[in-house]
């Protein structure tokens, strides 16, 4: 017989369990769109690259409290496992799959329980920039396998989802934040999430963009030029483009991370005024819709 206080944690339980798999679907979502446009862009920030395998891992020792008890009840243990594989990605290229457990690098055993996580990731880094290859070792079930796997190499910025109601997202020159209520906002298309991602990705790379050009429409800037103008100045070796409007720049630089990722920037208009007619919520403004005469364009 079930008696009320065991109905009662049995049903916290499940609630836990189930907001903690919504925060892990989330964050997937945004990882695999993200790791495309990052792939994307990786010409656009030459001075800001890193090595990527294409694949998240997490073990229930990198939550505290709660969190850890209800990551264990999700399957989750002292070992370090797979979370999530990104589609086209060197680790789905080698055959990875979610749940796997994470056991060796190249000889060297990962870690388990407190800091695993954090010691796998800086080992598997730093022999990946090393190397350019390693072997990796995993088990899937009681079967074990190695890979060997080669890097891509992407933007070095994180993209993260967060809880919050607001529908809103931002760039702070090291990392892309969603908030839930945006993604709640988005749906299921993830051509219109990756439009979000794409134009907050480009807020990041735009101050950081060195193009040179001859006259002023070469090179890249060619994909964004409308906003645009040389740079006003006396040295001769400055021959740069500058963003008059940051976030025209940004409008433009985006569009052109969602083609050259493969997604459909022609959704993006839909989105858009979709989002720009939205009403708000209590927490004030939401996520800014692009330039009038950019979205003519697109539709165009």
């Amino acid at each position: 017989i079930v008696t009320n206080p065991d109905l009662a944690r049995m049903r916290e339980r499940q609630r836990r369990i189930e907001t903690l798999s919504a925060l892990f679907a989330r964050q997937n979502r945004v990882y695999r769109i993200g790791y495309r446009l990052l792939y994307a862009a990786v010409d656009m920030c030459p001075d800001r690259l890193r090595v990527a395998t294409g694949f998240t891992y997490a073990n229930a020792y990198m939550f505290q409290g709660l969190v850890r008890t209800t990551a264990s009840a999700m399957g989750y243990t002292h070992r370090v496992s797979v979370v999530d594989v990104a589609p086209n990605g060197a680790a789905a290229k080698a055959g990875i799959q979610a749940r796997d457990l994470f056991m060796k690098i190249d000889g060297w055993p990962v870690p388990y329980g407190e800091g695993a996580v954090t010691l796998a990731a800086a080992k598997l880094s730093d022999i990946l920039t090393r190397e350019g290859r390693a072997l990796l070792e995993f088990r899937r079930g009681a079967s074990p396998y190695s890979v060997t796997i080669k890097p891509n190499y992407i933007c070095d910025y994180r993209v993260l989802a967060v809880p919050g109601a607001s529908i809103k997202a931002y760039a702070d020159g090291d990392q892309v934040v969603v908030f839930q209520g945006l993604l709640e906002f988005v749906g299921d298309d993830d051509d219109h999430l990756a439009s979000v991602i794409a134009r907050e990705i480009a807020n990041n790379l735009i101050p950081t963009m060195n193009i040179e050009a001859d006259d002023g429409k070469s090179g890249l800037a060619n994909f964004f030029y409308w906003g645009m103008e040389p740079e006003a100045s006396g040295d001769p070796t400055a021959d740069q483009i500058r963003a008059v409007d940051h976030q025209i720049a940004a409008d433009y630089v985006g569009a052109y991370l969602l083609a050259r990722a493969g997604f459909d920037h022609a959704k993006a208009p839909e989105f858009w005024y979709r989002l720009a007619n939205a009403e708000v919520g209590g927490e004030g403004q939401n996520y800014p819709a692009p330039d009038p005469e950019y979205l003519l364009q697109l539709e165009a």
